[in-house]
């Protein structure tokens, strides 16, 4: 399974996957729902009784991703120096 998931990430098509790890394309896309549902299970029991407003929300977001190591970047106009 992870080794699916990790293709489809790096690939981004279900047939890529497929020819990728040896397997039928409908059994990608069933493990693909499969773990799609399992992540949908975990986020709503993660996430359940939240009560924040729009700006907590954007406040914990911009939190878990300086934990995650997620960099954001700022793109440079031609010209300009750093």
């Amino acid at each position: 399974m992870r080794e699916v998931l990790t293709s489809l990430v790096r690939y981004g098509s279900i047939r890529g996957t497929a020819d990728t790890v040896g397997l039928n394309k409908n059994t990608v896309e069933r493990m693909v729902k499969l773990a799609g549902a399992q992540m949908k299970r975990f986020n709503d029991f993660m996430l359940r009784d939240l009560r924040m407003n729009q700006a907590q929300c954007d406040e914990f977001w911009t939190y878990i991703k300086s934990k995650t190591g997620v960099r954001i970047t700022r793109v440079r106009a031609r010209g300009t120096s750093p």
